[in-house]
C-alpha cells in the first residue's frame, strides 16, 4: 500500500515537473526581435541681415541737396553701428536712405516694418516706408503689410525721416529717435497668426 502511495505521489510530481517544463519552453521556444528606427530633428531658424545702405539723399524744403547735408547746416550721416544720425536739422529738412533686409534663414520668410518715434520731436517727425507715411502721434505703428521673402532673398525699402517745415517754435533744440524694427517669421504662417504672435 505504501509503495503504491510513493508512486502515486512520484507520477504526480513528476506531472508537475513535465508541465513546468514545458511552460518554461512554451515561454521561451518563440523568436523574437526588435528592430528601432531613429527620426533625427533638426530645427530650422528664421532670420534677417538688416542695415541701411551707405547713399543718403538729402532734401531742405524739397530742394535735393548735395548727399549728407542740409542747405542751413545740418547733416545726415551713418555712424560706426549703421544709425542715421541727424544733426542740425530745420523745418523743411529730409533724409532718405535705403533700409536693406536680406532673408538669411534656412527657410522662406514674412516681414514687415514698423517704427517707434520717441524723444521731444517725436510729436513733430513724420517718417515713411516705401511711401507710407507715419506720424509722431502714430508711434509704434506697423507700416508695411506682411510681405513674403525667400530664401537669400533681399528687398530695399526706401526710409525717410523728415521734419516738417508746419514745425514751431516749441521744437528747437529738441532731440527725438526713429527706430524702424523689421520683424520676420516663418513664411507658412498667416498674417493673422502673425499678428497675434508680435502682439503677445
Amino acid at each position: 500500500m505504501k509503495s503504491g502511495r510513493k508512486a502515486t505521489i512520484l507520477v504526480s510530481a513528476m506531472t508537475i515537473l513535465l508541465s513546468l517544463c514545458l511552460l518554461a519552453g512554451a515561454t521561451y521556444a518563440l523568436f523574437g526581435q526588435k528592430v528601432d528606427r531613429t527620426v533625427e530633428i533638426t530645427a530650422g531658424s528664421v532670420s534677417a541681415q538688416v542695415e541701411f545702405q551707405e547713399e543718403i539723399k538729402t532734401y531742405s524744403m524739397d530742394k535735393p541737396m548735395t548727399a549728407g547735408t542740409f542747405e542751413l547746416g545740418g547733416t545726415a550721416t551713418l555712424d560706426r553701428e549703421n544709425a542715421l544720425v541727424m544733426a542740425g536739422v530745420m523745418p523743411g529738412d529730409k533724409a532718405e536712405v535705403v533700409l536693406n533686409i536680406k532673408n538669411t534663414s534656412s527657410v522662406k520668410i514674412k516681414y514687415r516694418v514698423k517704427a517707434t518715434l520717441s524723444g521731444d520731436l517725436a510729436a513733430a517727425f513724420v517718417v515713411t516706408v516705401d511711401g507710407k507715411a507715419l506720424a509722431g502721434t502714430e508711434n509704434d505703428t506697423a507700416i508695411t503689410e506682411w510681405l513674403e521673402m525667400e530664401i537669400d532673398a533681399e528687398k530695399g525699402i526706401t526710409v525717410t525721416v523728415e521734419l516738417p517745415d508746419e514745425a514751431g517754435n516749441d521744437f528747437m533744440l529738441k532731440s527725438g529717435k526713429a527706430i524702424f524694427t523689421v520683424q520676420i517669421a516663418q513664411g507658412n504662417a498667416t498674417d493673422q497668426e502673425l499678428d497675434n504672435a508680435f502682439s503677445e
